[in-house]
């Protein structure tokens, strides 16, 4: 490696160490690691929402080609849950198997969310889900969701 190459190298950390450190200080994951963390693995699910405007999320445009990379606050997970359930929160906050949780809620007419067509895998309003199984809208933070801490990427 030449020298040239070392010092364009040296150049291009220091404005990704830059652009990481214009982040706000309640940033608590980025969007895909929250996501994956929530069981939404498939075909960038949650950076999907986030896109569509269905959940908050904050993002900052770090790379040279000008991709936007999303992240989460504690609010905007707490935002997130306090609107939806995926499988993985639903099997947690009803003390079930994921598969027969949705099997049933599917069987009672209860559909994933979907908009414009689009799909998030098993993603269900809370709304919904509650009305089904009679249980009332909770408070996210008082459910630790809030709280949880997610691994960066």
């Amino acid at each position: 490696m030449s020298k040239v190459e070392i010092d364009q190298f040296a150049v291009e950390s220091g404005a990704q160490t830059e652009a990481r450190s214009k982040l706000p200080t309640e940033v608590v994951s980025t969007a895909a690691a929250f996501g994956r963390s929530v069981g939404m693995r498939d075909g960038q699910a949650f950076q999907r929402l986030v896109q569509a405007g269905h959940t908050p999320a904050s993002h900052e445009t770090i790379s040279r080609n000008g991709t936007k990379r999303f992240y989460v606050t504690e609010d905007d997970i707490a935002a997130f849950h306090q609107r939806f359930l995926t499988q993985k929160t639903l099997a947690a906050e009803y003390n079930g198997f994921w598969r027969t949780l949705v099997a049933q809620l599917q069987a009672g007419g209860v559909e994933p969310f979907t908009s414009d067509g689009e799909t998030f895998g098993h993603l269900f309003l809370r709304a919904d889900v509650e009305r089904f199984f009679e249980k009332p809208v909770a408070d996210c933070k008082s459910l630790g969701w809030a709280n949880k801490s997610f691994p960066n990427e």
